[in-house]
Order: C-alpha cells, then sequence, then structure tokens
C-alpha cells in the first residue's frame, strides 16, 4: 500500500511541473502511455518478479500523473457552463472504480490458494491473508 502510494505521489509530482512545460494536452497523452504501457508490461511479464515490480512503479507513475493532468484537461475543454459537472463526474467514477477495483481484490485474497502467493501479495498488498 505505502509503496503504491510513493509512485502515485511521484507521478503526480512530476506531472505537475510537465504540465507547465508540455502543456496539458501532451502531458495527458505521456500519462495515458506510461499507464498503458505499465498495465501491458504486467500482462505480459511471464511471472518474472522483479519485472511485475518495474511495471507496478511505471505504471503507477502514469496512473497518478493522471490523476492531475486529466481533471486539469477536463476543466480546460469543458464549457464553462458544465466545467464543475463535468470534473465532479470524473473524480466520482476515478474514486468509484479504485473503491470497486480495491474490494474486488480483496475477494480475490480471500479465495486464493498457497501456490499463488507471489501473485497474492502484488495484488493484494495491504489484505496480507
Amino acid at each position: 500500500m505505502f509503496f503504491n502510494l510513493c509512485e502515485n505521489l511521484s507521478g503526480s509530482l512530476i506531472a505537475l511541473a510537465l504540465t507547465d512545460r508540455l502543456g496539458r494536452l501532451r502531458t495527458w497523452q505521456l500519462s495515458v502511455l506510461l499507464w498503458a504501457s505499465g498495465i501491458l508490461m504486467q500482462v505480459f511479464s511471464s511471472g518474472i518478479l522483479s519485472f511485475i515490480l518495474f511495471a507496478r512503479i511505471w505504471g503507477g507513475l502514469g496512473a497518478g500523473a493522471l490523476t492531475v493532468v486529466a481533471p486539469l484537461y477536463l476543466s480546460e475543454i469543458a464549457p464553462a457552463k458544465s466545467r464543475g459537472m463535468v470534473v465532479s463526474i470524473y473524480m466520482v467514477l476515478l474514486l468509484s472504480f479504485l473503491t470497486i477495483g480495491r474490494y474486488s481484490c480483496l475477494s480475490l485474497c480471500i479465495s486464493w490458494t498457497n501456490r499463488f502467493r507471489i501473485l497474492h501479495k502484488l495484488c493484494c498488498q495491504c489484505y496480507n491473508g
């Protein structure tokens, strides 16, 4: 849990600096590329633990950056009349799906057997069972 927090915090701090240099759209595109490539690396890691951990850090940097850049970019492109509603809906959906993901991970942790111990610890860092 602490590891995820550090990589997301680092990604959001990096994104703050990049938005001024590259602009919101380019930073958003770069963040999506980092996040998506991190997911693909995790999927195709073939159980190599060090590569899985690297991919989680890589994807976490992109995810942390997206939590900063996406609301900023949405607030720029949304019409002034509905700007607050658009950003609010985005944040509610983001936090809802993060919560669903965390609890679905918890249900997987409860039902997995010992032979998946490494994946169990990677998936459910704060629910050691």
